[in-house]
C-alpha cells in the first residue's frame, strides 16, 4: 500500500503494473530483497541476530528466526556457522 500511495495509484493497480514489469508480485519482491539482505548480513558481519532482524524489517527476532528457518531450512545461527566454514 505504501508503494502504491507513493505512486498515487490504487494498490491493486500498482501490483498489476509491478508484476507486468518484473514478473513477480511486489510482496514476493520485498520478501526476496529482505531474504537476500539477511543472508548478506549474516555472512558479512558479526552483528547480532536481533540487529539483523531489525535491519531487514523484523521487529520480533523470534519471528525472524522462524521465518529464516522456514525459507532456508536452518536457523540464522546455523546458516552463519555453516557458511563461514
Amino acid at each position: 500500500e505504501a508503494l502504491a500511495s507513493l505512486c498515487c495509484v490504487n494498490k491493486y493497480y500498482f501490483a498489476r503494473l509491478f508484476k507486468s514489469a518484473t514478473h513477480i508480485s511486489p510482496h514476493d519482491y520485498i520478501r526476496r530483497v529482505r531474504e537476500e539482505r539477511a543472508e548478506e548480513l549474516l555472512l558479512g558481519s558479526e552483528e547480532k541476530i536481533a540487529a539483523i532482524a531489525r535491519r531487514t524489517g523484523f521487529e520480533d527476532v523470534c519471528y525472524f528466526s522462524r521465518w529464516f528457518k522456514k525459507t532456508h531450512g536452518v536457523s540464522p545461527v546455523e546458516f552463519r556457522a555453516r557458511k563461514s566454514k
